[in-house]
C-alpha cells in the first residue's frame, strides 16, 4: 500500500545511500573509517536529492538542521515539496 511513512523513509535513505556514494568517491580507494570521517566532515550543502542540501563537520553530525514541509498524496503514493522551511531550533 501507500503508506506516508514508508515514502518518507525511503526519501531519506535514498538521500543517505547518495551522502554515501559520494563520501567513498571522494575518499577514493583506500577508504578508511577515519578517512570517510574526515570526508564527510568537510561536506558542505550536498544535493542528495531527496532531502535539503546537507553538511556536517567536526562538532557537526547532523547533516540537517530542520526539514522542509512536504504533503503526501496516498491516491498516488507521491510527495509534493511545500517550499516551506522549518528550522529545528529555532531560537
Amino acid at each position: 500500500g501507500n503508506d506516508k511513512s514508508a515514502v518518507l523513509a525511503e526519501a531519506d535513505a535514498y538521500s543517505a545511500g547518495a551522502l554515501m556514494v559520494e563520501a567513498l568517491m571522494r575518499t577514493g580507494r583506500d577508504a578508511s573509517r577515519a578517512g570517510v570521517i574526515e570526508t564527510l566532515e568537510a561536506v558542505r550543502n550536498f544535493e542528495g536529492g531527496m532531502t535539503p542540501p546537507l553538511s556536517f563537520g567536526p562538532n557537526r553530525r547532523v547533516g540537517s538542521r530542520g526539514a522542509e514541509i512536504v504533503s503526501y498524496d496516498p491516491r498516488t503514493g507521491t510527495l509534493a515539496v511545500s517550499g516551506t522551511w522549518m528550522d529545528a531550533d529555532p531560537g
